[in-house]
């Protein structure tokens, strides 16, 4: 929780315990005119005139609503999913792959297939629980064909890129991005056995 939730509930709980206490130690006072028992009445600025205990009735629900919203907002704010983008490459030692669409690029872990050019080049855009990181959601990228594959750990390369970016995988991080340097793809050479 961020500090102006936490003040919110502060002040929520504060009022609510003093409507509550007001409403306790209350007492209802009868003044008698003309013959008729009437409960007195307070004249509050821009609330207008209410009975001797209505004021502390207000502090409790007002106190109830504030928490209410309060704790609505929060739990709506970290329960929504962020939209995420990666974006990457696939490269290979040779001129062996001649269309990448025919293999197959997944994130292990969130499970979506993603669609992948005839090039290598690859995007995803994919949405994660507000407070985690796709390094947290997605185990690995990988990609497989019949002549090769490549495989991709998000948190490797993430933690890479904080001690020396140079090193890593990842070329571009930002809080709900990451592009990734063109990962290399391991050719199975065709030795004619198995078919």
């Amino acid at each position: 929780m961020n500090g102006v939730t936490q003040w919110t509930l502060i002040l929520s709980a504060l009022v609510f315990v003093l409507g509550f206490v007001a409403l306790l130690c209350s007492k209802i006072y009868i003044v008698d005119k003309g013959g008729g028992n009437q409960p007195t009445q307070v004249d509050l600025p821009l609330i207008g005139k209410m009975k001797t205990n209505y004021p502390a009735l207000v502090f409790v629900i007002a106190g109830t609503a504030l928490a209410v919203y309060t704790l609505n907002q929060y739990y709506q704010s970290i329960t929504h999913p962020v939209l995420w983008n990666i974006k990457g490459h696939l490269q290979q030692p040779g001129h062996d792959i001649s269309d990448w669409r025919l293999g197959e690029l997944k994130l292990v872990a969130l499970g979506p297939d993603v669609q992948i050019k005839e090039d290598g080049e690859y995007e995803v855009n994919v949405e994660i629980p507000a407070g985690e990181t796709f390094e947290s959601a997605v185990q690995q990228i990988y990609y497989t064909a019949a002549n090769g594959s490549a495989m991709l750990v998000p948190s490797k390369a993430y933690e890479d890129y904080r001690t020396d970016p140079s090193k890593s995988q990842l070329e571009t991080v930002t809080p709900t991005t990451r592009v990734y340097r063109p990962t290399p793809v391991t050719i199975i050479p065709n030795t004619g056995g198995l078919q």
